[in-house]
Order: structure tokens, then C-alpha cells, then sequence
């Protein structure tokens, strides 16, 4: 991994001041424009208004350039995945949209409608449960360690397929008040999971078919998809799910 403004920094010591102001107006802009996304998402109602913006993007460049030094020094990319990790659950933590499904508003039967989204929180897939999860339930090399990965298809430590979906599941895109209970699904795997994948579940309504016996319940199909921090889709499931009126 390179980066132009450590290795430009490297080289700007006391004796090239053209070099050295370079670089210094390189981190200012790219701290500024840092501090310019805090300022903007501290604006969303979930956000947490006391956070100072210039902390957070003076830790997000002092971390991702330290970890490039140390993954040249050691010729891996271990560093940065753990920094981007890291990094992740202190975003989550300071933002406050981590997994508090506790807090989401459950859904009855009257609250839905064809084409509505819902929009969960986020969870950061983290390396050392990747290969908790794959030790006990899916005991494959390329889940559980970084050496064996790399020689498979994944080129790199992937999540089982498993553990993708049950943090889909867990971050419940469609929070429903009487839980979420499968009539039938078809679920897709599209992509792998990394660790520091910072993902979050979007679902939409696709149909809602009342019971003709039951009034106070219908059947509700949903188009669940687990993106990635690049809005990649990762994991798919079309489900059809009883719902039932508020009693």
C-alpha cells in the first residue's frame, strides 16, 4: 500500500520547506474536508452534537497513516484492516447508529405499505469473530485464518456465509412489533464479507395480501438486501412474513 502524502512527508524534513508546506497544505485540506463530513452528518437527528469534528478526522488520518507505515514495514495489510475497523466502531459509537434495535419503533400491519423502505442500523464486521463464528459453525480454512485464505478463491479472510446472514438478521431491516417469522424465502449470496465491512440492512415492501379469514392479519412479501459500506449488496432475502394489526 502507498500513499502519496506519507511518502512526500517522508522525504520534507527541515531542509526542503517547499516540500514540507506541501505536505502541510495536503493534511490540512484533507482534515478540513474530514471535519466537513463530521459537521454534516452531526445535522441527522441520531447524531451525537457534542462530538468535535477536528478530533475525529486529526484520529482518522493519524491512524490510516500509521497503519500504512507499519503495513510497509511488515509487507501485509494487517494493520490497516484492523485500523479500518477500529475506526468503524468508533464512528458507530460516536454517531450513535450502532445496533440498537431495542430503540427502532416496532411495526404493525396499519404502519405498512407497497413500496416503503425501512433502513436499519449499522454493524462492523469485525476479524476475530469472523473466526469465532467460523470455528464453531463453519469450520472452513478460508473463514478461519489469513494464511489459507489467501491461497483460496477469496484471496483474503472472508466471513461465512452464515455469520452474514445471522447480522443481517440481527439487524432486522423491517422491525416488526410481532417478529419476524418466514412463510417461505429465497436468500443470494453476492459478495463476500471483509472484516471492517461496515454493513447495514435496507428492505421494501413488495406486497401486502390481507387474510381473508383473519382481518387483523396479511401477508407481507419483503425484499431484504445487506449492503456494505460502499452500498454493495452482500446478502439478499425475499421473504414472505405474517403481520398483524396493533391489538
Amino acid at each position: 500500500m502507498e500513499c502519496p502524502v506519507l511518502n512526500t512527508a517522508v522525504n520534507a524534513d527541515d531542509g526542503n520547506p517547499i516540500l514540507r508546506s506541501r505536505v502541510g497544505n495536503a493534511l490540512r485540506s484533507w482534515t478540513g474536508r474530514l471535519q466537513a463530513c463530521v459537521k454534516e452528518a452531526q445535522q441527522q437527528p441520531d447524531a451525537k452534537p457534542d462530538v468535535d469534528p477536528k478530533d475525529v478526522a486529526t484520529l482518522i488520518v493519524a491512524s490510516l497513516e500509521g497503519a500504512l507505515v507499519m503495513s510497509r514495514i511488515q509487507r501485509n495489510d494487517e494493520a490497516p484492516r484492523r485500523v479500518q475497523s477500529h475506526l468503524n466502531k468508533c464512528l458507530d459509537q460516536r454517531s450513535g447508529d450502532g445496533l440498537q434495535v431495542s430503540e427502532m419503533e416496532h411495526l404493525y400491519l396499519e404502519a405498512l405499505h407497497v413500496r416503503q423502505r425501512v433502513r436499519s442500523g449499522t454493524h462492523v464486521m469485525e476479524e476475530e469473530k469472523i473466526k469465532d463464528f467460523a470455528a464453531e459453525f463453519d469450520p472452513q480454512p478460508f473463514h478461519l485464518g489469513e494464511t489459507a485464505a489467501r491461497a483460496s478463491i477469496f484471496k483474503g479472510l472472508a466471513a461465512s456465509g452464515w455469520h452474514t446472514a445471522a447480522i443481517a438478521m440481527r439487524l432486522r431491516g423491517l422491525p416488526l412489533a410481532n417478529g419476524i417469522i418466514g412463510l417461505g424465502e429465497e436468500t443470494a449470496w453476492l459478495r463476500p464479507t471483509w472484516p471492517g465491512d461496515r454493513l447495514h440492512v435496507d428492505s421494501e415492501i413488495l406486497d401486502v395480501t390481507p387474510s381473508r379469514s383473519k382481518p387483523n392479519k396479511a401477508v407481507v412479501s419483503v425484499r431484504s438486501t445487506l449492503l456494505n459500506q460502499k452500498d454493495e449488496p452482500i446478502y439478499s432475502l425475499n421473504a414472505k412474513l405474517p403481520v398483524f394489526k396493533r391489538p
